[in-house]
């Protein structure tokens, strides 16, 4: 049975409609189950191994790529954490560090005790400090031993990409399914 031309108008409005939010769809669909499968897993992995809690609160979805030519998606999940030195501790949380030498950093400090025109000006240096045992050390500087390489992000991306093409997959062709057949 050939369909009536009401019907052909309609489906061509539904394709329309279809290819006009097709990737705004996968896009925000891609964000939503990257963060629920990957991202969320990511966060548990790093809390369980004692990670800071800064490092694994910024573990993001940074962004979502759509290839046109071949409809390959890019998902970049990005975490960032840098001490006040510039260093990136959530990369080195990641990737893991070798033996370093840590200092302490001096700041400068103006004050004035009663005239604002009469400023003080002070270099000081800080002081690395801790409690070992129940006293309290300090340090001009000294080795620390590096940090182990986790690869938890890596790990964690490997082990559920399959469940979130999967899922993805899914998602789309019951939204798919409701935009053309509605």
């Amino acid at each position: 049975m050939i369909p009536d031309l009401n019907w052909v108008k309609r489906y061509k409005n539904r394709l329309r409609r279809y290819e006009h939010l097709r990737l705004d769809f996968l896009k925000n669909k891609t964000t939503e189950l990257a963060n629920k499968i990957i991202v969320d897993e990511i966060r548990d992995e790093m809390e369980k191994a004692g990670v800071h809690r800064k490092i694994w609160e910024s573990v993001v979805v940074e962004s979502v790529d759509i290839d046109h030519n071949n409809g390959l998606i890019t998902i970049h999940i990005h975490a960032e954490y840098f001490a006040e030195n510039g260093f990136d501790v959530a990369q080195a949380r990641e990737f893991g560090t070798q033996d370093h030498f840590i200092q302490p950093i001096r700041y400068s400090m103006q004050f004035s005790r009663v005239d604002p025109d009469l400023m003080d000006s002070y270099d000081l240096p800080k002081a690395l400090s801790w409690i070992q045992g129940g006293v309290r050390r300090f340090s001009k500087g000294h080795m620390v031993s590096g940090l182990p390489r986790l690869n938890i992000i890596e790990k964690t991306i490997e082990s559920k990409e399959v469940e979130l093409r999967e899922r993805l997959y899914e998602e789309y062709e019951n939204w798919k399914r409701v935009v053309l057949h509605s």
